[in-house]
């Protein structure tokens, strides 16, 4: 199992203490190094796994917005159940913003055809399956004009979407990226086990949108081996996050679609009220 951390954090202690509840052993990339953006994150992953056996097994998970819930034995378990050589993290948002907003529209239809609702999208902050193949995408994804990993594996994903399978369910990650502020709607906690209501599946790893965190520490709050930790919030626009997620939720679509729709909406309802108005006091 590896993670990426450059220094001791808040965050990454509480990752750090899930692991050690869990029994389990992880390596640490990047201590003392600088992260200079997401884009780093393949260079690093790319050096680690050129001297690992091409049929290694490898668990990834980001370190600084994510815990533990199960130990090793439980994931693999659950990772054998897909058998595919790699399996992604899934979200309900389509993080795809270095493009063209045609582009956007095109790689959006192929990206949600015959994906399950809510969890359509790859996150990019866990994966596991072998090495080998991980190298071989990385590679790929290294040469394309994008300066954000997920940004990169989105767009790829979009070009060859049999070669990538999502954990959409959520049985090994559950991330929570695009419906921040449903965190106490979306998840239930019970003897220290989180279960995503949404799919009714208990993962093993809880991945929250970075630096969002009023939601998770509430979460955090209810399990006993972490509730003398808390992440430290960074950003101050959670609640208008939480509001364009619930309106997202209530029309029951996914967040792409709904900023695309908005708009619209609301320059229709403006003509509907300003006609209306002009009928009536004329």
């Amino acid at each position: 199992m590896i993670t990426i951390s450059t220094h001791d954090t808040p965050n990454y202690e509480l990752f750090k203490s899930s692991a050690h509840r869990h029994g389990i052993e992880f390596l640490r990339l990047g201590e003392g190094r600088t992260y200079d953006g997401h884009r780093t994150k393949i260079l690093w992953l790319s050096e680690f796994l050129c001297n690992e056996p091409a049929d290694s097994l490898i668990l990834y998970t980001d370190s600084l917005d994510a815990f533990f819930l199960s130990n090793s034995d439980e994931i693999l378990e659950k990772f054998r159940l897909f058998g595919a050589p790699l399996v992604f993290s899934a979200e309900q948002n389509l993080n795809l913003s270095e493009v063209s907003t045609w582009t956007k529209f095109q790689r959006y239809l192929v990206l949600m055809k015959n994906r399950p609702k809510p969890y359509r999208f790859l996150n990019a902050g866990g994966w596991i399956g072998e090495a080998g193949t991980m190298l071989q995408i990385l590679d790929k994804i290294v040469a394309l004009p994008f300066s954000d990993d997920q940004e990169a594996l989105n767009f790829y994903f979009s070009e060859n979407p049999n070669e990538l399978v999502l954990d959409s369910g959520h049985q090994i990650f559950s991330c929570t990226a695009g419906r921040t502020g449903l965190e106490l709607q979306d998840y239930h906690i019970e003897n220290d086990r989180v279960t995503n209501q949404v799919t009714g599946s208990k993962p093993s790893i809880m991945h929250f949108a970075g630096n969002y965190f009023e939601g998770a520490n509430q979460l955090v709050s209810q399990i006993s081996y972490l509730r003398d930790y808390r992440y430290v919030i960074k950003k101050q626009d959670y609640r208008w996050y939480s509001l364009k997620n619930r309106l997202t939720d209530v029309f029951g679509t996914d967040n792409y679609r709904f900023h695309l729709i908005a708009p619209v909406a609301l320059v229709l309802i403006a003509i509907v009220v300003i006609w209306t108005l002009f009928f009536l006091f004329s």
